[in-house]
């Protein structure tokens, strides 16, 4: 399908309140840029230094450029795609740890020489229901135990029968564990029942009752639906774990340290000692390693997808065929109109996901979304200036993406933004092919049941943007955000600016004291012009975590830019 951008003539009314005179005369051809335009022209920025030119050696080594020591930050969307391919090649929707393996919902302490129930990070037989679980572990332990049924010759066959057999392990227990399946210590796999599992198969009528006539927008259809799975690598899992923070009692002993800390030696810092080689964490603030990454993505039915495609105008939506997608088996729970509840068991596609890497103090955010996304450029256009090659004019750069525009029809007509097209999807650049192919991303391989790095389905993906920092050089709020995630909130949405909101609290004292994991709230007290709430852009606000004069006193723990803390519990025992 083809989408071509409506030339407009007439009045202008730009999206961020550029108001044209009412009485001025209409505007004529090839007047120049609208208001739009101009309002968007610094969402437009080239992110890459021209210095920047990534090459990789026949080691695999990877260079971004000459003299370029900082590529997150001189080059975030090459640094972006490489993180593409860095958490593909790791396949991080079946080794990773969801919420749940981070933070067991009844956890128990850390192992000390008391004894007792209790989690040792060095140990691969705690109990699940309890202590934090890496899936990468277990699925080494699933394949020992399920070697009788996968041979050991190395040819293809058995190739496909080991991916299939570690893709049934996650299916069967990390994934049902999302939908809040009990655990137990076996590895092997085996049928875990869940009261979601329980739940019927979602009816045609079902469907048809959570997809509205007249939605504000297919993202935020997509949003309501998905399933959204966020997940972390082994470092972030690992500091979680060994520094007691899969818990709400280890986060309050943070926020006690770094009161206290304050109270008693300010205007000194006290040195944060992170748990490594078997040491004692003593923290008093949440700091993750460099090597961390977090990644939030969004999984939709193949049913349901179908469902979207019939219920919704052809120009709107064309996803395409199964095979453009990356695609794993998944179950989503679906609460109806009515408020039944039933369940979606099938393949589910890829549609979009966040990647999140602590290669810098405030993280680097980049968003990807399959090509095919209906608004997926919508309201602050696409930007990227390493991966894919826009179609612009002669002598710009080809880096970024406009939203779609057309006139508004009244007699004094303005410029506004028409959404929920697509978008075309652009000429791989040359760095990325050679990316791609020295990362084994993408390398040709048709897409199946179970998703794996060299799918071709891969090639299908967009970078959105990368973000580095809150504002520009200028001072300007940067913006990120997703077509399905941020849907609804996307004029204001900026990844790094919410995320700062995460926090922890400490209310009461001595045994008595409880957290609250999301004293700030993910979104403040402003509308979109949808009517839904704005979440935070711009640079955090200082009192948001400390009080006035004259003590100063803590009053919230930022926790490192991670929302997951919401998820802690307190120590079941």
């Amino acid at each position: 399908m083809k989408i071509t951008k409506t030339v407009l003539h007439g009045l202008r009314w730009g999206v961020l309140g550029v108001l044209a005179s009412l009485t001025a005369a209409p505007a004529m051809a090839g007047e120049g840029p609208s208001g739009i335009d101009r309002a968007l022209y610094f969402d437009a920025d080239i992110r890459d230094a021209e210095f920047c030119e990534l090459s990789i050696d026949s080691t695999g080594r990877v260079d971004f450029g000459k003299n370029v020591t900082n590529p997150s930050m001189t080059c975030p969307d090459a640094f972006s795609w490489y993180l593409f391919t860095e958490v593909v090649k790791d396949e991080f929707w079946i080794r990773w740890a969801d919420e749940v393996q981070n933070w067991p919902k009844e956890p128990w302490p850390l192992c000390t020489s008391a004894g007792g129930n209790c989690c040792d990070p060095a140990s691969t037989t705690n109990d699940r229901d309890h202590c934090p679980y890496f899936p990468a572990t277990g699925m080494a332990d699933a394949l020992k135990n399920a070697a009788p049924l996968l041979g050991s010759d190395g040819n293809e066959k058995s190739a496909r029968n080991q991916r299939k057999m570690v893709s049934r392990f996650f299916e069967e227990n990390a994934e049902l564990v999302r939908a809040g399946a009990p655990r137990g210590k076996g590895v092997a796999p085996a049928v875990v029942k869940s009261s979601v599992d329980a739940l019927p198969q979602c009816s045609a009528s079902q469907i048809k009752s959570i997809l509205p006539e007249d939605p504000q927008s297919i993202g935020r259809v997509l949003r309501q639906t998905n399933s959204e799975i966020t997940i972390r690598n082994a470092p972030f899992h690992d500091y979680l774990f060994q520094n007691d923070l899969y818990n709400t009692e280890g986060l309050k002993n943070t926020y006690n340290n770094n009161a206290g800390n304050q109270s008693a030696n300010a205007p000194f810092h006290q040195g944060n000692q992170s748990a490594s080689q078997g040491g004692t964490g003593n923290l008093y603030r949440v700091d993750l390693p460099p090597d961390a990454i977090m990644i939030k993505s969004n999984w939709v039915s193949a049913t349901l997808v179908e469902a979207i495609q019939r219920r919704y105008p052809k120009e709107t939506v064309q996803f395409g065929t199964a095979e453009d997608y990356i695609r794993h088996p998944f179950m989503t729970q679906i609460t109806t109109a009515n408020g039944d509840k039933c369940k979606l068991q099938d393949s589910h596609y890829l549609m979009s996901f966040h990647v999140s890497s602590k290669d810098i103090p405030q993280w680097v955010w980049a968003t990807f979304e399959h090509k095919n996304n209906p608004g997926r450029c919508d309201y602050t256009g696409c930007n990227d200036s390493f991966g894919f090659l826009a179609q612009q004019p002669d002598g710009t750069a080809t880096n970024f993406i406009a939203p779609h525009q057309r006139s508004d029809q009244l007699a004094q007509s303005s410029t506004v933004l028409e959404n929920d097209l697509q978008y075309a999807p652009g000429a791989v650049s040359k760095g990325l092919k050679t990316l791609l192919r020295a990362q084994g991303v993408a390398t040709g391989q048709q897409s199946g049941v179970f998703a794996n790095p060299g799918d071709v389905a891969w090639a299908n993906y967009r970078l959105k943007g990368s973000q580095v920092d809150f504002t520009d050089h200028q001072g300007r709020p940067t913006h990120l955000g997703n077509s399905i995630t941020e849907a609804g909130f996307m004029t204001r949405s900026s990844c790094v600016g919410c995320h700062a909101r995460a926090g922890a609290a400490v209310m009461g004292e001595g045994d008595k004291a409880t957290v609250n994991t999301i004293p700030l709230g993910v979104f403040e007290a402003e509308l979109s012009e949808f009517g839904y709430q704005q979440s935070h852009h711009g640079v955090p606000v200082h009192a948001w975590y400390y009080k006035g004069n004259p003590s100063f006193d803590l009053q919230v723990l930022q926790t490192d830019f991670i929302w997951g803390f919401l998820n802690a519990q307190p120590l079941a025992q």
